[in-house]
């Protein structure tokens, strides 16, 4: 009972301390950070220069617009981290993965490099899409990330990518490459997404004219309260 008690004086406590206006002003004045997803379509080609940097041409449609575009995603193979992870998780079977966080200027617009993808340049398989299960993760279609018959490389796009929370929104732009030349099983490839700072919702500090003197009116009353709270807390 005497909890019950705090926790409903704990309660009403901020609309009898003039907290209604101070609130209003930091709502007004906080900016939030908010992410433009990256969506692709389809995987037209890939292909490997001379230099060793992997050319994937993609349909996309870039933070978050409506209109389909062509880009070339531009990978330097050398770059890839490797490390290790337990897979199945709950067992002690270990295998080398290998990770590659793309920044934002790695993403061309057009297909101007496919031109000479025939000349030069070795061609990598495309597989189907990979779609993750609801609620899942790169880890759960793990078995899917394999060369396709006939071939030592291939690469793959993950298709709505999405974190456990179910409320959020698409994740990053995420591949999967793999090489079986190479010591690693598989590679995740991830590109940057684009985020910002909203802008500051000045239009609530019109609420200001209703919260000040919803805060006086309330002042006749903040004493008496304050010192039951200091007592409820005390017994």
């Amino acid at each position: 009972m005497r909890l019950f008690r705090q926790c409903w004086l704990l309660a009403i406590l901020p609309l009898l301390s003039g907290c209604i206006t101070s609130l209003t002003m930091d709502s007004a004045n906080t900016r939030t950070f908010k992410t433009l997803p990256d969506s692709v379509d389809r995987i037209d080609q890939a292909s490997i220069t001379g230099d060793n940097n992997l050319l994937v041409f993609i349909e996309a449609r870039m933070t978050n617009s409506p209109q389909r575009g062509q880009y070339t995603l531009i990978v330097p193979l050398a770059g890839i981290n490797t490390g290790t992870n337990h897979y199945p998780s709950d067992s002690t079977n270990v295998i080398i993965v290998g990770s590659l966080k793309l920044p934002r200027n790695r993403v061309l617009e057009g297909w101007a490099a496919k031109e000479g993808a025939a000349v030069g340049q070795k061609t990598v398989p495309v597989g189907p899409p990979i779609v993750l299960p609801e609620g899942g993760n790169l880890w759960s279609d793990v078995s899917k990330y394999k060369v396709l018959p006939g071939s030592d490389r291939t690469i793959y796009q993950i298709t709505d990518l999405k974190t456990t929370n179910r409320c959020d929104g698409p994740g990053p732009m995420v591949f999967i490459y793999v090489d079986a030349r190479s010591n690693r099983a598989f590679s995740f490839l991830q590109v940057e997404p684009v985020t910002y700072w909203t802008a500051k919702h000045s239009e609530k500090l019109w609420l200001l004219p209703l919260t000040i003197p919803l805060d006086l009116a309330t002042i006749p009353v903040q004493l008496p309260f304050i010192l039951l709270l200091m007592n409820s807390t005390k017994s």
